[in-house]
């Protein structure tokens, strides 16, 4: 929960220092739309989904204005597209290691990234820096990690909401996870990560899950420094 919810706030950060403020809800449509398009046929059928936004290579550089792949209308400048790239990449520090997962191509990146920014993110950073008064907008690219380092050693992760499910496995019980690939806040590649903490007490789950990770083209190394 703390991890995610921190992220939602990576490109409003992004957008404020390389734009002044957020891309218009038009454009940034229309570059999801361009990298479905682009995207949507690698699994064989044309459906209007990415069936595994890991393969989907898109830049939004493609749609910046001049250039011959740019759309007819809603085109890009330079650091808008360099905005939504970082966006699609995530969030990483000054070594260049990622520490958390960029939103997929094809998720609506307005509803994170539009105006004003979504609220629990803003709140998430009350709580990282333990702040009721703490002003998001002073946070620049370059501080961010601190504020995600914070998190982790102010408050942790705060979703362990459920007891042992040993028993449940042993009743029988069967669990599915699954995460909609258009759900800008749970990042597909951090779906096997996110439930470690209510389902690793189960060794069986957290089995599974962690070969769902190994599986991951962007997998964190946990206890990994932010």
């Amino acid at each position: 929960m703390r991890r995610f919810q921190t992220a939602m706030m990576w490109g409003q950060i992004v957008t404020k220092d390389l734009l002044g403020g957020p891309i218009s809800a038009a454009k940034l449509n229309q570059t999801t739309a361009s990298a479905v398009t682009a995207c949507d046929a690698a699994d064989g059928v044309t459906d209007g989904i990415i069936d595994d936004p890991r393969t989907c290579h898109f830049s939004a550089t493609a749609n910046i204005c001049g250039a011959p792949t740019a759309p007819a209308t809603n085109c890009l400048t330079p650091l808008e597209a360099r905005a939504i790239d970082m966006i699609w990449d995530g969030p990483r520090n000054q070594d260049g290691q990622r520490i958390w997962f960029g939103l997929d191509p094809g998720t609506n990146l307005t509803a994170v990234n539009g105006t004003p920014p979504f609220f629990l993110g803003v709140t998430q950073f009350h709580w990282d820096e333990h702040d009721l008064n703490f002003d998001w907008h002073t946070v620049s690219i370059d501080k961010y990690p601190q504020v995600a380092q914070d998190g982790s050693r102010n408050i942790a992760d705060v979703t362990d909401t459920f007891g042992d499910l040993d028993v449940f496995r042993r009743h029988g019980g069967k669990l599915l996870t699954f995460v909609g690939g258009n759900d800008q806040a749970r990042r597909s590649s951090s779906a096997p990560l996110m439930p470690r903490t209510d389902l690793g007490r189960c060794s069986t789950v957290q089995a599974a899950l962690n070969a769902m990770s190994s599986r991951s083209s962007a997998v964190l190394a946990r206890g990994g420094r932010w």
